[in-house]
């Protein structure tokens, strides 16, 4: 009797761990082009480094580099960034489910903004810094061996300084307002495997007040 137990409770735990080998990657580097569609506004267009680097079979590090400018102002940029940690589960042998705390921090610089006051067209420069946090949980699935799937719910809550300078009336005006921002929004990602390790990516959300879409590619290590 002792025998059998100890086989059945072997066979269990042989069973678990197997069901934790997952077929996703959790180490890897992605480059993408990133085109953001801002409503009543300026659309951007920036360059994304995002690196992801397993700790354990379970826990995982990310960080993420963002830089770019707008099209109707060259002159001005914006840096973002993001660092955090995630934690993935297996559902079924091709199926994860992944969740994930970030810090994330954004800067726009020397934005120009066209407006109206008293007849006559003004022109006045904002800059803002923004830091906060995002979560997300999503399901990653690998759908075959050319093709994985990511659908993910993404929540955003930042707070924003920003700081307006204009000329009215041959006189300089400046002004400081403070806010906060909460967004969730889902994410779409998908990847085409053109070997074993490296893929083709591309990814779409849409948040409150923006599109966002991606291109770009992912090495798996």
């Amino acid at each position: 009797m002792l025998k059998q137990l100890c086989y059945f409770i072997s066979i269990f735990f042989f069973s678990v761990s197997m069901a934790q080998a997952s077929k996703l990657s959790y180490s890897n580097v992605g480059f993408s082009y990133v085109k953001q569609s801002i409503d009543d506004s300026n659309d951007s267009k920036s360059l994304n480094l995002l690196v992801n680097f397993a700790l354990t079979k379970d826990f995982f590090l990310m960080a993420k580099y963002n830089e770019g400018n707008f099209y109707d102002d060259s002159n001005a940029e914006h840096v973002s960034h993001k660092i955090g940690i995630g934690y993935h589960f297996q559902l079924d042998q091709d199926t994860d489910m992944v969740v994930s705390f970030a810090y994330t921090e954004a800067d726009i610089e020397d934005l120009s903004i066209n407006f109206e006051i008293a007849g006559s067209e003004e022109l006045a420069l904002l800059s803002s810094e923004q830091s906060g946090y995002s979560f997300s949980a999503g399901i990653h699935n690998k759908v075959n061996d050319k093709f994985e799937l990511n659908v993910d719910l993404i929540h955003l809550d930042v707070d924003l300084e920003a700081v307006t300078t204009a000329s009215f009336m041959g006189s300089q005006v400046v002004v400081d307002s403070e806010f906060s921002s909460r967004d969730t929004y889902f994410a779409l990602s998908a990847y085409y495997y053109l070997t074993d390790s490296l893929s083709l990516s591309f990814s779409s959300s849409s948040l409150t007040n923006s599109d966002i879409a991606e291109f770009g590619f992912r090495l798996d290590f």
